[in-house]
């Protein structure tokens, strides 16, 4: 459910980059929205996608914590270095 608070905060281009970068693995108990391997686009800068990614999600994270849909504790995993690659549902 979080992800989907965060891609509402999101604008149209924020949102397609999530939407390009993160599938829903709907066969994981509870559902969680799983970061595509780089291999699946060739030629793509890692660091730059990541780098963007990070602050797409910053951005979104924290609106959602403004306005009280995501709390404070669920926030902190989004800013967490190694929780690019895996967001629960």
């Amino acid at each position: 459910m979080e992800f989907e608070y965060i891609l509402n905060e999101a604008n149209n281009e924020q949102k397609k980059t999530l939407q390009e970068w993160y599938r829903k693995d709907t066969n994981a108990i509870p559902p969680v929205y799983v970061l595509q391997p780089t291999s699946t686009k060739p030629g793509v800068d890692w660091s730059m996608v990541e780098r963007e990614l990070r602050d797409i999600l910053h951005k979104c994270v924290d609106k959602c914590v403004g306005k009280r849909v995501i709390t404070e504790r669920e926030a902190a995993k989004y800013f967490a270095a190694s929780e690019l690659s895996r967001i629960f549902s």
